[in-house]
């Protein structure tokens, strides 16, 4: 995993040099196999091994946390505002039918949306970690996903059918096309993400191409659950799919 020096400071002070702070991680467990300057982005960039138990570390905010712990500094954490919490649109019906999955599930809708140029602030941290510039609503749930770790997703709202949102088990020779423009078969085992009519996205695996967030979206459908480990790492083993947001919940 990339970890942009220049991100963490966002949390934390790193005193140089960074080959000190590299070492005390390493030593505290957590690896930094290589440090890469990146010139072209005024970026230093860690490379880290994250071992399967410490999935805190998957995020700029945990891998400051473990600075704070083995440099013994302050933490500052961004700014947070009390939920709001709000009953669905009118017109829209979320309907949670396996909750044993998906034992939470939220979303929120945005109207109105003007699609505008990602800040090249925010392109340049994500390159630095791996990540290009799809569109702005894109790059803002990759964003969260990078500095946070919670997976987020976007959907075009318009093109939800029925304006329903089913999170269920896919049915029997379900068929889904995948935003990497592969058609996928399901079984009841796959947990998916649903309208009135199809599958729009696998649950903690990867959204789909049907409803995917292009720069004709003016409505979005702003997804954030958690899927249960077991459901997400059957579904991306068995069809040997994998992308940053499964890595975050298997």
């Amino acid at each position: 995993m990339k970890i942009s020096t220049n991100w963490l400071k966002d949390f934390i002070t790193l005193s140089p040099p960074l080959e000190r702070i590299a070492d005390k991680l390493t030593m505290a467990g957590l690896e930094v196999k290589h440090i890469e300057a990146k010139p072209e982005l005024r970026d230093t960039v860690f490379e880290v091994e994250i071992t399967t138990n410490r999935s805190d570390w998957l995020s700029h905010l945990g891998i400051a946390r473990e600075i704070r712990a083995v440099e013994n500094t302050g933490l500052k954490l961004p700014p947070v505002q009390n939920p709001t919490h709000r009953p669905m649109p009118s017109g829209w019906k979320l309907d949670l039918r396996e909750a044993e999955g998906c034992p939470y599930y939220t979303a929120c809708l945005l109207e109105g949306v003007e699609m505008r140029e990602t800040p090249d602030w925010m392109k340049n941290r994500l390159l630095a970690c791996g990540l290009r510039s799809i569109n702005v609503i894109v790059d803002i749930t990759n964003y969260v996903l990078l500095e946070v770790g919670q997976p987020l997703h976007a959907f075009d709202a318009d093109l939800l059918r029925g304006k329903e949102v089913q999170i269920r088990r896919a049915k029997a020779e379900e068929s889904f096309l995948a935003i990497n423009g592969v058609r996928y078969s399901l079984n009841p085992n796959d947990l998916v993400i649903a309208d009135r009519e199809r599958a729009v996205a696998m649950a903690g695996v990867m959204g789909g191409s049907e409803t995917e967030v292009t720069e004709r979206t003016r409505n979005i459908l702003l997804e954030s659950a958690f899927f249960h480990p077991r459901w997400v790492r059957k579904t991306s083993l068995r069809l040997g799919l994998t992308s940053e947001y499964s890595y975050r919940f298997d």
